[in-house]
């Protein structure tokens, strides 16, 4: 694994982005970023993670090309199978390496249309402290042809709530920036460390949401890329415990409103998973039972309106 060296003048923003066999796209992703017009320094983290197309290659172009924004982590192993929190470390380290005051994200499959978008949100919350994170809009874009591009959500110029996020989904990743110190706060840390999620970028959220306010903005950001082959989708949609394991991590981490909703999702899972072995599918009663402890009210009252 090679290193990320950053000199000792900290840039003030740091992305994170992270890719695997994306050899059709990352050159956009790449584009986008290196794209960025600012007053202030940037720079990106690139990870691979041990590509076995050409992805590695592309990176090193534009690291070359591009040497104080583009900071490469060539792995020659892949971390993301080790399932051990290999990859999140790497990243976390790289990232407080840079000393940076903000992060961005923008995974290897999207990429950023607005070339103003750092400066933009940078703008925002150096004059807004109580605000932790920012973001916008994007345009969702099927690869596969099967729907036209539309925007990713409906956003509006106003703050979100947590639960407004979660429930609603309405955050484009790659649209998002927020403040480095949110993701050392103990509540974040210890979820982030737990190996029970699914997807990083809603813990985030939820930490941020908990630190400070969190201001949408209507304007478009960047593309969001729909791929068959997308990592969370597939598990929610083949191991849906999986990602009830997810759920029921988040609403332990977060009490109140959040945690509510979740435990809704949570029995809703559980009842589902009961009607399809009452048709004849296999039914895991160890998650069951994780479902059930965590959302027992919650799951009694939609058995009784199943019933």
């Amino acid at each position: 694994m090679s290193s990320t060296l950053i000199d000792n003048d900290n840039p003030l923003v740091v992305i994170q982005t992270i890719t695997y066999n994306q050899e059709a796209y990352i050159r956009d992703a790449l584009e986008g970023i290196v794209s960025q017009q600012t007053k202030f320094r940037f720079v990106a983290i690139v990870h691979d993670d041990a590509s076995t197309d050409s992805t590695a290659e592309i990176i090193r172009e534009y690291a070359t090309k591009y040497p104080d924004i583009i900071k490469p982590i060539l792995e020659t192993e892949n971390q993301y199978s080790k399932h051990d929190g290999s990859l999140g470390r790497i990243i976390r380290k790289a990232t407080d390496d840079t000393g940076a005051k903000y992060v961005a994200m923008c995974e290897g499959d999207d990429y950023w249309t607005d070339p103003l978008k750092l400066q933009k949100q940078v703008d925002f919350l150096e004059s807004n402290p109580d605000y932790s994170m920012c973001f916008g809009n994007a345009m969702e874009h099927w690869e596969n042809g099967q729907q036209i591009d539309k925007p990713f959500s409906e956003i509006k110029d106003k703050d979100y709530s947590g639960l407004e996020m979660l429930e609603k989904w309405i955050v484009p990743t790659a649209s998002v920036l927020y403040r480095n110190e949110v993701a050392k706060i103990p509540t974040h840390v210890k979820l982030r460390d737990s190996g029970k999620l699914l997807a990083g970028d809603i813990a985030i959220f939820l930490a941020c949401a908990k630190c400070g306010k969190v201001r949408g903005f209507s304007d478009f950001f960047s593309v969001y890329r729909r791929l068959d082959s997308g990592v969370v989708r597939s598990v929610m949609d083949k191991q849906p415990y999986r990602f009830m394991i997810h759920e029921i991590a988040l609403g332990n981490a977060y009490k109140g409103e959040i945690r509510n909703h979740l435990k809704q999702n949570v029995a809703n899972r559980v009842v589902t998973s009961l009607k399809k072995f009452k048709d004849g599918g296999k039914l895991d009663l160890k998650y069951v039972w994780r479902g059930f402890r965590f959302a027992p009210l919650e799951t009694i009252r939609q058995l009784i309106r199943y019933m």
